[in-house]
C-alpha cells in the first residue's frame, strides 16, 4: 500500500501554512507532508526551524518541493539545497531526502542531468517532476522525451503529475500520454505520484473533486501506477482539506 500524503496546498486559505499542514496531517492520518518552498517560507528561518520541530513532534516525514524553475538558477539553487538539507535531516521519507523540482521544457538534457548530480552531491535525492508549458504537439513530444531521459537517470526518484496532463491536453492525447508516463514511472521501485481529480479543464479549480469522482479515469490509471513498487508516496495536491479526507476514504475502500 502506498503512503498517503498531502501537500501544504491544502492550507491555501491560510497562506499555505506548513505548520498547520503538518498538524492536520497528524490529526487525519496522512504521511508524508510535501512542503512547497515558496519565497516567504524560504526567507523565514524561524518558520523553517518550526517546521522541523512540528514534524518531529508529529512523527511526520517530509518531502520538499522547489519553487517552479528556481533550481536552474545558481544562487537560488544554493539556497534551495541548503534549506532542503536543513528541513529533511532526520525527517526524510524512506530515508531519502527528497527534493522535488520541475523539469524545464526549454532546458536541454545536459542541464537536467547536472541538476540531478548537484542534488545528489548535496546529500539529497533528486525527484524530477513532469512539467509542460505548451499545447503545441511538437513541443509536447520534446517535453515527453526529455522527461523520460531525465527519469532514466538511476539516481532519481520520478515524480508523476498525471493531473497536469489532463489539465493541458485534449483527452485523446492525455490517455495515451498518461500510459506512456506510467510505463516509465514503473521502471523505478521508489516513486512519488501527485493526485487530484475533477472536471476538465483542471486548471479551473472550482471543479476539483475527490479521487474517482471526476473525469480523470483514475479507475484505469491508478492501479498501474502502484504496481511493482517498493514504495510509493501518493500526494493529494488539493487546495482544500475536504477533498483529501474523502479521497483517502475512497482509496482505502477501493484499494
Amino acid at each position: 500500500m502506498p503512503d498517503l500524503g498531502i501537500a501544504n496546498s491544502v492550507y491555501k486559505d491560510q497562506d499555505f501554512n506548513p505548520l498547520k499542514t503538518i498538524q492536520w496531517a497528524h490529526d487525519n492520518g496522512f504521511n508524508p507532508c510535501q512542503i512547497y518552498l515558496n519565497h516567504p517560507i524560504m526567507k523565514d528561518m524561524y518558520l523553517l526551524d518550526a517546521i522541523r520541530h512540528t514534524a518531529l513532534k508529529c512523527n511526520k516525514t517530509l518531502l520538499v518541493h522547489a519553487p517552479h524553475f528556481d533550481i536552474f538558477e545558481a544562487e537560488k539553487r544554493k539556497s534551495i539545497l541548503g534549506i532542503s538539507k536543513r528541513l529533511l535531516k532526520g525527517l526524510a521519507w524512506k530515508t531519502h531526502g527528497c527534493l522535488i523540482w520541475h523539469i524545464h521544457p526549454d532546458k536541454n538534457l545536459t542541464a537536467h542531468l547536472r541538476i540531478n548530480e548537484m542534488i545528489v552531491e548535496a546529500g539529497l535525492c533528486s525527484c524530477p517532476e513532469n512539467f509542460h508549458l505548451s499545447d503545441d504537439r511538437e513541443h509536447w513530444e520534446r517535453t515527453v522525451q526529455l522527461t523520460f531521459a531525465v527519469w532514466s537517470d538511476p539516481c532519481c526518484i520520478p515524480v508523476l503529475d498525471l493531473p497536469r496532463l489532463f489539465s493541458t491536453y485534449p483527452k485523446w492525447i492525455s490517455i495515451n500520454l498518461a500510459e506512456r508516463y506510467i510505463h516509465m514511472f514503473n521502471k523505478h521501485d521508489l516513486r512519488i505520484l501527485h493526485v487530484i481529480d475533477g472536471t476538465q479543464p483542471l486548471h479551473n479549480r472550482t471543479g476539483w473533486k475527490p479521487i474517482m469522482t471526476g473525469e480523470l479515469q483514475w479507475n484505469l490509471l491508478l492501479r498501474p501506477c502502484l504496481e511493482n513498487a517498493r514504495a510509493t508516496a501518493l500526494i493529494f495536491e488539493y487546495e482544500d482539506r475536504r477533498n483529501p479526507i474523502i479521497s483517502k476514504e475512497i482509496y482505502l475502500t477501493l484499494f
